[in-house]
């Protein structure tokens, strides 16, 4: 199984010193009762619903998000609780792991609302401030052959630091890429369709953050998922009173989150937000783009002292152009939760370990911090996989992640088998009975007649070269049977240990789109039930195909 950060299998094993570092334990079923008696105690906290609602339907619409969608904004505009998961825009959305995080948020907020009795809105956080346009802005194809392919896009302004969702891509470049991304599938009847997906949301040009989006909105249409830019100018506006209140309690925040690192530091973990260095917020300039600013003293101030602002001076920014600022790690799911009445949290292995830092920031804003649920975790085992497993006696949850199994067991496979070995001495030990049988019969002959002992010599040279031509085609045949099992061997690696890694951060959704189709694509996770345990699970592709 994949190495995971301390802090989180200690969190899925409720340990208690990593659960204490919580408010609630997303196991224990009175939970949900009492955090949603937790955000009706804070409801004077959050920002408006009705306002928040609006700016979420004016990005939904321009995504091409279905009415269901909708339809779950109309309830968050009444107030409704919801579940939040989300990640950075990537490109044709990215690895696995991201679908996997939107589906959990969804099944999630479907659990909930059936347990309570009330509707719970799932949605989509895409983090469209940050900046990182290498990590966001490639992928990695599998090919027919087995090799795995980078796509990247070049980003348009490598000059400046500027948030993904500021970043303008021409349908050109995106359109190259998708060809690119489409030239790697395998031509089957669901291909076509796949390519259809991909024109769609590169359809003309715009950020990473809309493709991804438009995308999205339609790998999950019919499931009342809402998608958020968290970089949205209109979500700015509406933000302002909260960057006010992150601004004003800096002092308190910033004490705070150096706290709860220290608290897990003291614990035996490795706290995994700079607290004390750390970004607190950032500044979006046009030179630059994106700039860090730190609490330092009374005011703000990047790390190098270019940048530097009394409170006032940015109470004043926060006012007059709040979409020139964004949240921070640290500080980013205060955020979230002054925009919504969050029941949960989906976060991935690496977001609970830092969310552990976090409870003593929003107690000094006097906000509770929701259960912490992990995404679901997964690797997907197609049928010529498990054939292929079965064939050379591998167990796939031994190999995911871990490709030194899978070699090992290549290496035990070919030593059971030895067929080589076995097929050149066999013809060998023939080859010495010929010869010995041969030699007497030649001496005899010669003695006989003089021109008998060369006849009988070419004779056995001839019934010997008989027998090296079998012993040839013999070992061609094990040859071409040890190349099939060295690419099965191949498949296994790169589908279950891919750049070393899980399948789900490395392949994508598509590799299993355009082999099976969308909609059984979309009927296999219907069929589903997800367990909300932390673990990575095996899931067992049903059918043919693969």
């Amino acid at each position: 199984m994949p190495l995971l950060p301390p802090l989180y299998a200690a969190y899925v094993d409720r340990r208690p010193e990593a659960l204490g570092r919580f408010e609630a334990d997303p196991w224990d079923a009175g939970t949900w009762r009492r955090r949603l008696d937790a955000l009706a105690a804070t409801r004077p906290l959050r920002l408006d619903a009705a306002a928040v609602a609006e700016a979420l339907r004016a990005f939904n619409r321009e995504i091409g998000a279905d009415e269901r969608a909708m339809a779950s904004i109309d309830a968050i505009a009444a107030g409704a609780p919801v579940v939040v998961g989300g990640h950075q825009a990537m490109l044709f959305g990215g690895p696995l792991f991201v679908f996997l995080k939107a589906l959990s948020v969804i099944r999630l907020a479907e659990d909930l609302s059936a347990r309570l009795g009330e509707r719970i809105v799932p949605v989509f956080w895409i983090a469209g401030e940050d900046h990182d346009f290498a990590e966001v802005g490639g992928l990695y194809a599998l090919r027919p052959d087995w090799t795995i392919e980078k796509i990247a896009l070049e980003p348009p302004d490598p000059e400046r630091r500027l948030s993904v969702s500021r970043l303008h891509l021409s349908e050109a470049a995106l359109r190259e890429a998708a060809d690119r991304l489409a030239a790697t599938w395998p031509e089957t009847e669901f291909k076509p369709a796949a390519e259809a997906l991909l024109r769609d949301a590169v359809a003309g040009g715009g950020s990473l953050v809309q493709v991804f989006g438009r995308l999205m909105a339609r790998l999950f249409a019919g499931t009342g998922l809402v998608f958020l830019d968290s970089d949205d100018p209109r979500l700015r506006v509406v933000e302002r009173p909260a960057f006010r209140r992150l601004i004003e309690a800096a002092p308190a925040v910033r004490g705070a989150l150096a706290a709860g690192a220290a608290v897990v530091r003291d614990l035996g973990f490795s706290p995994q937000l700079d607290a004390a260095d750390g970004a607190y917020l950032f500044l979006h300039t046009e030179a630059t783009g994106r700039v860090g600013l730190r609490f330092v003293g009374d005011g703000f101030s990047d790390r190098r002292g270019e940048h530097r602002f009394s409170t006032a001076e940015l109470l004043a920014i926060a006012e007059a152009a709040p979409e020139r600022l964004s949240t921070a790690a640290g500080t980013r799911p205060i955020m979230q939760e002054m925009l919504f009445p969050v029941l949960a949290a989906v976060l991935g292995p690496s977001e609970v370990a830092y969310w552990a830092e976090l409870k003593e920031a929003f107690r000094a804003l006097r906000l509770v911090l929701p259960p912490a649920v992990p995404r679901f975790q997964a690797t997907v085992v197609e049928p010529s996989l498990a054939r292929a497993l079965e064939d050379v006696g591998g167990e796939a949850h031994r190999a995911v992640a871990n490709p030194a199994y899978i070699e090992a067991c290549q290496a035990a496979w070919l030593e059971a088998q030895g067929t080589a070995r076995r097929l050149e001495e066999r013809f060998q030990e023939i080859r010495r009975a010929i010869e010995a049988l041969y030699a007497p019969l030649v001496a005899e002959l010669a003695a006989l007649e003089k021109g008998l002992g060369p006849m009988a010599e070419e004779n056995l040279r001839k019934i010997l070269g008989h027998v090296d031509f079998l012993a040839a085609r013999a070992l061609q045949a094990e040859k071409r049977r040890l190349d099939g099992a060295a690419r099965r061997f191949e498949r296994i690696r790169q589908l279950l240990a891919p750049l070393d890694r899980t399948q789900e951060r490395v392949i994508g959704p598509f590799h299993f789109i355009v082999r099976h189709g969308l909609e059984a694509w979309h009927e296999r996770w219907r069929a589903l039930s997800l367990p909300f345990d932390g673990r990575h699970h095996l899931v067992y592709w049903d059918g043919g195909g693969g």
